[in-house]
């Protein structure tokens, strides 16, 4: 009976693996391991358009949060001076379009401007960030106000790929919790149908009160891990917001 007793925990084990195994297997993965790039841009990326637009709009190729921001600078003497009027707002119609509307347009001078955007997913919190930049008025040969695919210098794809401490932690409590929450999936299956047969013998109580205990460890590892990577996250989309 106790040989019986300890098969409880393999059992719970395959079930669990299998029930993971077969959800990867029939739900796709999030695009770009749910990062946010740049896809597009209004005004385009490296273009030359004819006069200072109202709003500069931004898209990207995953939905993206309400905290994503973008600062639109005019280049004047060498200087960036901020000309964006208020916070960036996503579109209410298009998630993954980020809205930054420009202060004055008709005051604003001819030259060169930069859009330095920071985009947080919509899916799990992870950040983006780049540069945009397009002259106004200089030259006849540039792109006026088409939306089409930015190039590679839109999007600033160092460090997003580099694992540092956090990113290692981050990724070490997602699978921890992962764990969890299949193993406590495997206890419950476990429970309703495997030992479902023998819930008048002492072997069903013992066993019960053994799955229990174990669903109540799952459960904290849950929570602790839950809290734990929302910590990290905002350690490094803090991180993101002061570079």
């Amino acid at each position: 009976m106790q040989q019986r007793r300890l098969l409880i925990i393999p059992i719970a084990l395959l079930l669990s693996l299998l029930a993971f195994f077969c959800t990867t297997s029939l739900t796709p993965p999030p695009v770009a391991q749910a990062h946010a790039y740049v896809i597009g841009s209004d005004p385009v990326d490296g273009s030359t358009v004819g006069k200072v637009p109202d709003e500069v709009h931004i898209f990207f190729n995953a939905p993206i949060s309400s905290i994503s921001s973008a600062h639109v600078y005019s280049i004047q003497n060498g200087n960036l001076i901020e000309v964006n009027n208020g916070a960036s707002r996503v579109s209410p119609t298009n998630p993954q379009e980020l809205v930054t509307s420009v202060k004055t347009p008709d005051a604003q001078p001819e030259g060169s401007y930069e859009v330095i955007w920071t985009a947080v997913a919509s899916n799990d919190g992870n950040t983006t960030y780049g540069i945009i930049g397009f002259d106004v008025g200089y030259s006849g040969t540039g792109v006026d106000g088409t939306t089409t695919l930015g190039p590679t210098s839109s999007n600033n794809l160092e460090g997003i790929h580099k694992l540092d401490t956090t990113a290692i932690l981050s990724i070490a409590w997602e699978w921890l919790t992962l764990a969890a929450l299949t193993f406590w999936i495997g206890l419950l299956v476990i429970e309703q149908f495997v030992l479902t047969g023998g819930r008048g013998s002492g072997l069903f109580v013992q066993a019960r009160k053994r799955t229990h205990s174990l669903e109540w460890i799952c459960l904290f590892v849950l929570l602790c891990g839950e809290i734990i990577s929302l910590i990290l996250r905002m350690v490094r989309l803090a991180r993101h917001f002061r570079s």
